[in-house]
């Protein structure tokens, strides 16, 4: 499990736009280390204007995909996130000893992490449900959730598409701060992850006799306490929830950037009430508003 070319180009996007800002503490699901050539990482940092660190503690990044590796909190660090903790029942990086299966029982860690990522750790627990439920409880209110995860040819019990994450972020009520498709390219000796458009007209266009890996990344926000809701697909929501958030159909293209409306439910979905979209609409507005002035 690791941070890809891919993953690490994406926090460091986050990074320089501001949203990591104030953050203290990051958990990762899984026991994660850096999967990118010594080089390449230089390179990456260069890119965002980080010129200057500690090279001593990157240097295990020469011997990559070799061993021995350099563990994920070093990128946090570098980041200017100095608390870092993982989950992992193996124990590797002094991980805490926690079974993904289970309702996480342990109370001191809900809304306790600003960042909490998962790259490649929740399709080996079976239950992988109470796994992002237990994701779900690490972050704190207004933190971000990271995912990358396999859409083909995966190593655990499961493979994910877009249905299953856009129906978490419809259900919690996650800004979607972006979605991608990752297809990996050799060049030289080296594997570099393609971002491309949640587009499934695209991955129709691939010889899939080459293909052994399509992967699938989504960034959300929590903006709110509120524990964990489990996905219903289509109107049998209603029967579970007074407010429910549904588009009406995946399209064929998402952007990448996007969040869903609530809508009423004290009437049939087929009978939305204009005025409740319109004041959803204009609180936005405002919101994003005073993002941009501040």
């Amino acid at each position: 499990m690791g941070l890809s070319v891919s993953s690490i180009s994406l926090q460091l996007e986050f990074w320089k736009n501001g949203l990591y800002k104030g953050m203290t503490h990051v958990a990762d699901m899984g026991s994660q280390e850096l999967h990118i050539q010594y080089e390449l990482f230089k390179d990456l940092l260069a890119t965002y204007s980080i010129t200057h660190f500690n090279e001593e503690i990157f240097k295990n990044l020469k011997y990559f995909p070799g061993t021995p590796r350099v563990p994920a909190k070093e990128f946090y660090r570098l980041l200017g996130i100095e608390n870092y903790d993982c989950i992992d029942l193996g124990g590797s990086h002094n991980a805490i000893p926690i079974d993904l299966n289970k309702p996480l029982e342990d109370k001191t860690l809900y809304n306790k992490f600003d960042l909490v990522t998962d790259y490649g750790n929740n399709e080996h627990p079976f239950n992988v449900a109470e796994s992002y439920r237990t994701m779900h409880r690490l972050c704190k209110q207004g933190g971000l959730l990271i995912i990358e995860q396999a859409l083909f040819g995966g190593n655990g019990y499961y493979n994910f598409d877009v249905g299953f994450f856009e129906g978490i972020a419809s259900a919690n009520n996650y800004d979607i701060l972006a979605s991608y498709y990752m297809i990996p390219i050799k060049k030289e000796q080296t594997i570099i992850d393609v971002n491309l458009p949640l587009v499934p007209d695209l991955i129709e266009l691939f010889d899939w006799s080459k293909i052994n890996y399509i992967g699938i990344s989504y960034a959300f926000r929590k903006k709110s306490e509120a524990d964990f809701r489990m996905p219903y697909q289509g109107d049998l929501q209603t029967s579970h929830y007074q407010e429910i958030y549904k588009s009406p159909g995946l399209l064929n293209k998402l952007p990448p950037e996007r969040t869903y409306v609530p809508l009423a439910t004290t009437y049939p979905l087929s009978q939305l009430r204009f005025h409740e979209l319109q004041k959803e609409f204009i609180k936005r507005i405002k919101r994003k508003a005073k993002e941009l002035i501040f």
